[in-house]
């Protein structure tokens, strides 16, 4: 199972988000002596992924800047199969005492495996699955009757406390679950067939578990209070504020691609509904999973595809899910197993099946993204370390790549995430109402836009977000970052370079569009 799961993620493993790289940069900013900052000096938290930064910084100090990438990727994919390990130890205890327990638990790993939407988020160079593993494994641990398992599973949601923003909810939540099942255990009987678990640990180990949540979390507060000049929240909360995009089509399809379709999500609810009731260390993993699931409801999606905010939930959702159809099955094959036997293990290869189409596309999708990042993300870092010097500022969108490679250079973030006065400005991400005149008093060295529009020849191009759009027509970049070249000779990219006034243009190949990095350096004797 897991040998298959590392072959689907073959097809994604050389694809990198480049959000990815801004927590590079954080990493080895600090590596270096220059604090966790993306700028030297600049007090900003502007990434969300804080226990990411944390174990890359180490490794950029020993290993050296290129081991930043590789290293996330490791981390990535150790952690999604851990993941899918903890995912069928889960079920198995969520079900102990049902005879169907070792068929749900193989079932719940086996459709986290099969997951295309996992499986792309394993090695995108994220705290994706490093999140998934380590909530799942808390949640297990907390489901155990031993005490030591309880505290170890404190421990790690300790640990998931601090890999994402929202992380401290989930992992409250699940000790919340938790306490309210041991306190359940010794008022109401076990359904009995789970009449063979104990009533549950001790309560001195769910404090002890619980208190080690908490000192995370105010752990992590006190140091963004005083390293980040006072914040409470990071300043992508602010810049991301309002979301993106149908937030219920965006979970709707996350969790439909993973768990065969409207079908399997319908059959797993009845399986909940109309069986009676759940055995108590079932209910973590359902709570907690449906719960941060259904987050982005309230936070909103965001641009990258195959529902990464609801990703890191996949393992305890398909936990729940296994145990649904479980119930379900036995309940209507009157407790035999056979049949459910049967059809919980086909249910992940048909569920892979049901799921190749969306695995295609995305496999297409990765590769023309990692070979447009080399011809327009990387191709643009080489560029800019080679024209500019140390201290210069360079304005543009897409920070994580660039930003990384040209770590001498202060980098300033229009979407807001590295910058705390766009990241607070009215609007939402991507459309942040900001005075320009503050890009200006930054005395940026170089601008870069982002252009597209159709493939075709003598096809416009137009910036890519409101805020490049408000850049490009500012009379000030007009007349201090546009050449007035007119060149009709050269090659089409020479033309098109001069006809945008341009100093340099890096191709992003998509299909069926065209999609330019246009760089622009300021004009000596221009402000």
């Amino acid at each position: 199972m897991l040998l298959a799961f590392a072959g689907l993620v073959w097809a994604f493993a050389p694809h990198t988000v480049d959000d990815a790289w801004i927590t590079f940069r954080y990493a080895r900013q600090w590596a270096s002596g220059n604090g966790p900052y993306f700028n030297p000096g600049e007090h900003v938290e502007g990434y969300s992924n804080f226990l990411l930064v944390l174990l890359l910084t180490p490794v950029v100090r020993f290993a050296g800047a290129d081991a930043a990438l590789p290293a996330a990727k490791v981390i990535g994919l150790a952690s999604a199969l851990l993941a899918i390990v903890g995912a069928g130890l889960l079920a198995r205890r969520a079900a102990a005492g049902a005879r169907w327990a070792g068929i749900a638990g193989i079932a719940a790993a086996a459709l986290v495996a099969c997951s295309t939407g996992f499986a792309y988020h394993a090695t995108s160079g994220l705290e994706t699955s490093l999140y998934a593993c380590l909530l799942v494994w808390g949640v297990h641990g907390l489901a155990s009757r031993a005490d030591g398992s309880v505290m170890l599973g404190g421990l790690s949601l300790a640990a998931a406390a601090l890999a994402r923003p929202e992380a401290p909810l989930a992992c409250a939540l699940a000790c919340g679950v938790a306490i309210a099942a041991r306190a359940l255990a010794t008022r109401t009987p076990l359904p009995r067939e789970y009449s063979s678990a104990a009533p549950g640990p001790s309560w001195r180990s769910l404090g002890v578990a619980s208190l080690l949540v908490v000192a995370a979390v105010l752990g992590q507060l006190a140091f963004r209070r005083m390293l980040y000049d006072g914040a409470w929240l990071p300043n992508t909360f602010y810049a991301k504020a309002g979301g993106s995009g149908d937030r219920v089509g965006y979970i709707h399809d996350a969790l439909r691609a993973s768990f065969a379709g409207d079908i399997g999500l319908l059959l797993a609810l009845a399986g909940w509904l109309f069986t009676g009731a759940p055995s108590r260390a079932s209910l973590g993993p359902l709570v907690v999973g449906v719960i941060g699931g259904l987050l982005p409801l309230v936070t909103g999606g965001d641009w990258m595809p195959a529902g990464r905010l609801v990703v890191p939930y996949l393992p305890l959702l398909a936990v729940a899910v296994a145990i649904g159809w479980a119930r379900g099955l036995a309940r209507a094959r009157k407790g035999g197993t056979g049949l459910l036997s049967v059809v919980l293990l086909a249910s992940a290869p048909l569920g892979l099946a049901f799921q190749w189409g969306d695995r295609v596309r995305l496999a297409d999708g990765a590769a023309i993204e990692t070979a447009g990042a080399r011809s327009g993300h990387g191709a643009l870092a080489t560029w800019l370390r080679s024209q500019a010097a140390p201290g210069d500022a360079i304005v543009l969108m897409d920070i994580g790549e660039v930003g990384y490679r040209c770590i001498e250079q202060r980098i300033v973030d229009i979407t807001g995430l590295t910058d705390r006065t766009i990241g607070r400005s009215p609007g939402t991400f991507m459309d942040k109402q900001f005075d320009l005149g503050y890009v200006w008093a930054q005395e940026p060295r170089f601008i870069v836009l982002t252009l597209f529009g159709r493939d075709a020849p003598g096809a416009p191009l137009h910036p890519f977000s409101p805020m490049e759009e408000r850049l490009a027509l500012d009379r000030t970049f007009q007349r201090s970052f546009v050449h007035a070249e007119r060149d009709t000779l050269g090659s089409e990219a020479d033309r098109l370079r001069a006809a945008l006034g341009a100093d340099a243009l890096f191709p992003y190949a998509t299909p069926d569009r065209r999609y330019v990095l246009a760089a622009y350096r300021r004009r000596d004797g221009h402000p």
